[in-house]
């Protein structure tokens, strides 16, 4: 297992486990959640995936850099990063987190990749990953 065995890992998986219990109306915004994330292994298999509310996937990206340990805890930080930066296409609501919060978001995310020395972002990604990132923001920007 990649995760470190402590209180944040029961509560990641407490939501994960009570989200495949339930039945959401379909009226409420739900998110897809890799409970595996696919930066540190995890597949697009049904058993990897869960919908949560955007709060419940808010809390499971805060929680998951708490869950692990180096390069894999960067990868974490930087998803929390982004999920407080970006808006999915279509998405009507989203958890905003208190500015104290985000501004312990950005500084953790701005010491994590204090001095390292691959990409801008500090993580490094083969062609293929680039390539998909440029897609998907071509595709968001042209319509």
């Amino acid at each position: 297992m990649i995760f470190i065995d402590n209180k944040y890992t029961r509560w990641y998986y407490n939501i994960i486990t009570n989200s495949q219990a339930r039945t959401l109306p379909l009226d409420v915004y739900t998110e897809k959640h890799h409970v595996i994330p696919r930066s540190l292994g995890g597949n697009n298999s049904k058993s990897n995936l869960v919908s949560l509310t955007a709060k419940e996937h808010f809390i499971c990206h805060l929680l998951l850099p708490k869950m692990l340990t180096g390069d894999n805890k960067l990868k974490m930080v930087y998803a929390l990063y982004c999920i407080t930066h970006v808006r999915n296409k279509g998405q009507t609501t989203r958890h905003v987190p208190t500015s104290r919060l985000f501004n312990k978001i950005k500084e953790d995310w701005k010491s994590s990749i204090k001095g390292r020395v691959s990409n801008r972002k500090g993580i490094a990604m083969s062609e293929e990953q680039k390539a998909k990132i440029r897609n998907t923001l071509l595709k968001r920007y042209r319509g």
